[in-house]
């Protein structure tokens, strides 16, 4: 196959990657290059070099992309986001219309481009996720980071299925969360906001409660402000929470191609509340988004013990839990790490052996 790479530099970069976007509907948010520039934000002084690419056939046709980031992470040098399985790169994507003939090809030739592109930066170690929102539309399920080199590494997640009625949705809700929402309903206030009213003022209320949640400064300002941007282009929405005129919660979730992503949530430690209101938000986020006509909502990671290269603590267990509640499917996710270094491959493996028997005997 003939074809041609462009790299972020390339001045056509952000049309032909936003033209794959266009024309692939099974692309999450984490393709967005707003999430993108996020991530970079987000990722500090750990972040080098973007060294995303496109993969052009003939005719400026773009058939694959894949967002790449070089990290230095530890004094390793690394193609990851943060340096970490939780926060891990996607894996590149190849445009449907070329999957069934060509995906195969074209999937050798882009991570033989990664393979080149670890060797002239040094790279020793790459961490890529197989995104659940994407892979739930291709035919196609299974680790195929494992044909390309990767070790298997997957977890789960928690999907819900927002095309079944209302009345499945809540069917399938836990017992007891039916009852807090509607208690909930009576309770608080339900504020969204989202492309159609974005207020900065509002959404630097949602800044401050992180903090003040946080109790210190986890991220950079100007992380929040691209949070900000994604909501005004449709790419986010931020539900609050209202309990006698002050904001106690807000929970923000980021969407695109009629899928979402629940990514966060900021509670008011100091401000006592009648019953919990977890429940009633995510309820009211699969509503809003059932209203959309979305197809999907993820709710994250699903752990229920310790794992290679996955240590959950009990609040992550308790979290998984809490999100198993609200029905839907649990799903693979898919994770691949890849070592170009045989004594970091050594070092690491040993240790995670370590803290896995550590943590297995703990459990006995």
């Amino acid at each position: 196959m003939q074809s041609q790479v462009i790299f972020r530099e390339n001045p056509s970069f952000e049309k032909h990657w936003n033209n794959f976007l266009s024309k692939n509907s099974h692309v999450s948010v984490f393709y967005s290059l707003r999430w993108m520039k996020y991530q970079q934000l987000y990722s500090e002084d750990r972040f080098v070099k973007d060294l995303s690419f496109i993969l052009l056939a003939s005719g400026e046709n773009p058939i694959a992309i894949c967002p790449l980031y070089l990290e230095t992470y530890h004094g390793v040098n690394r193609f990851s986001y943060r340096g970490e399985f939780l926060e891990s790169l996607r894996t590149p994507l190849i445009d449907q219309s070329v999957i069934e003939m060509q995906g195969k090809a074209v999937e050798k030739e882009v991570f033989e481009i990664i393979d080149g592109l670890a060797k002239e930066h040094q790279v020793k170690k790459i961490n890529f996720i197989i995104d659940p929102l994407c892979a739930i539309y291709l035919e196609e399920n299974f680790n195929y980071l494992t044909r390309n080199g990767y070790l298997d590494v997957s977890i789960s997640t928690q999907i819900i299925d927002l095309k079944k009625s209302r009345e499945l949705l809540w069917m399938e809700l836990r017992k007891s969360y039916k009852a807090l929402i509607n208690k909930g309903e009576r309770t608080y206030e339900v504020v969204i906001m989202d492309v159609n009213n974005p207020d900065f003022n509002l959404h630097e209320n949602y800044r401050n409660l992180h903090f003040k949640a946080a109790g210190r400064v986890t991220r950079p300002l100007a992380t929040f402000n691209q949070q900000f941007e994604m909501l005004q282009n449709d790419e986010a929405m931020l539900l609050g929470i209202k309990y006698q005129g002050q904001f106690v919660s807000f929970s923000y979730f980021v969407h695109l191609n009629k899928t979402a992503y629940y990514a966060s949530e900021a509670d008011d430690p100091e401000v006592a509340v009648p019953l919990t209101y977890g429940p009633l938000s995510q309820w009211k986020a699969m509503e809003y988004y059932k209203a959309r006509g979305w197809d999907y909502m993820e709710l994250d990671n699903q752990q229920f013990g310790p794992q290679f290269f996955d240590s959950p603590t009990d609040k992550d267990l308790s979290i998984s839990m809490f999100k198993r509640g609200f029905g839907g499917g649990t799903f693979p996710l898919f994770r691949g790490v890849r070592y170009l270094d045989q004594e970091l491959m050594k070092s690491e493996i040993m240790d995670q052996a370590q803290v896995l028997m550590n943590e297995l005997s703990q459990h006995e």
